[in-house]
């Protein structure tokens, strides 16, 4: 799937969390995520594919490629790519 103008494919992470050294399950009701970029519409500036970013859960629209759980995201709505 090619997303259009400035819309990402992304694919989101599971959160996790470190206690101690160990990692845990993290809780996926949080208000935001993180996302590795799949795809890029043609008007895409700012990311690129394979970068890693955090968004805003309530921003982005669950799509389903090839039986794989993905969403679209606005570029506008990226809060930010992680370094």
């Amino acid at each position: 799937m090619k997303p259009l103008f400035n819309n990402l494919l992304i694919r989101a992470q599971k959160a996790q969390q470190k206690v101690g050294g160990i990692v845990v399950p993290g809780n996926n009701n949080t208000e935001t995520g993180t996302a590795e970029v799949v795809a890029l519409g043609e008007e895409v500036t700012r990311v690129s594919i394979g970068q890693h970013l955090y968004y805003a859960k309530s921003d982005a629209k669950k799509v389903n490629v090839k039986g794989e759980d993905l969403y679209i995201l606005q570029e506008k709505f990226v809060l930010g790519v992680c370094l």
